[in-house]
């Protein structure tokens, strides 16, 4: 099945005591696939001890589908399925997600999944443009199982001057309970880049699908990070995204 990308460029920051929503508009749901919509609750943005998020699905005729809201403790997160058989219609469906979020400030993504080989097809995330930054970044939630490789890269540009700087750059990759699953601290050189890869067996877990939340923090210098998802055989990569925008719930915050 070839699989197929979704990145959009957006920042969203929601006016004083008003819920910041995510609209990803119309995604086709089969009845051999489960949509996921997944939020992580940041923990380097927002001063709150936890997040309040409510999940959507929705027809295209603004009938609803399926609804919950649900709170995660920062560095955690949750995710709301929506299989294709409960949307209803026939071999295939229309259906809109939406998140919005009540409180904090969380990154989201949506996914669709195989049922029988639980592999993500599509992956549509609130994600940043790729420009070189420094600090600590989340990437949205996405799934990796037996047939996947998780790769966090980072590169290191040169900026032209006579004494460009090195970057101090930590890959993290940790799971939806705030797990730490494997940690990398590399020193980048200007011009060159590094990754760390995650295999599911690494994860520790014995489920066919493990949910991940990449991470970076650059302590000097400034990278150019991104994540994919690579077939764990030939090792092409079929998904990437770049870090993602952070919805805050309360721009006072």
């Amino acid at each position: 099945m070839k699989t197929k990308l979704l990145t959009l460029a957006i920042v969203m920051l929601a006016r004083q005591a008003e819920a910041a929503t995510a609209e990803f508009g119309v995604v086709s749901l089969t009845l051999f696939e489960t949509a996921r919509l997944t939020a992580f609750c940041s923990e380097h943005l927002g001063n709150q001890d936890a997040c309040e998020v409510l999940f959507e699905y929705q027809n295209i005729h603004g009938g609803q589908l399926k609804t919950a809201q649900l709170t995660m403790a920062r560095g955690t997160g949750q995710f709301l399925d929506l299989r294709g058989s409960e949307a209803g219609g026939g071999a295939a469906v229309e259906v809109i997600p939406c998140i919005k979020v009540l409180r904090g400030a969380v990154v989201v993504s949506v996914q669709t999944i195989g049922n029988l080989l639980p592999r993500t097809n599509l992956l549509v995330s609130w994600s940043d443009k790729s420009v070189p930054r420094m600090g600590e970044f989340d990437f949205a939630a996405a799934g990796v199982t037996a047939l996947d490789t998780a790769r966090l890269s980072a590169f290191c540009p040169s900026d032209g001057t006579r004494a460009p700087v090195a970057c101090d750059v930590t890959f993290f990759f940790h799971d939806l309970r705030g797990r730490v699953l494997k940690p990398s601290r590399v020193t980048l050189q200007p011009g060159t880049g590094g990754s760390l890869d995650l295999r599911s067996s690494e994860s520790g877990s014995v489920a066919s699908r493990v949910e991940i939340i990449p991470c970076f923090k650059v302590a000097s210098g400034a990278v150019v990070a991104s994540f994919r998802l690579l077939d764990a055989i030939p090792g092409q990569s079929s998904r990437m995204a770049y870090p993602a925008a952070a919805l805050l719930a309360d721009a006072g915050q």
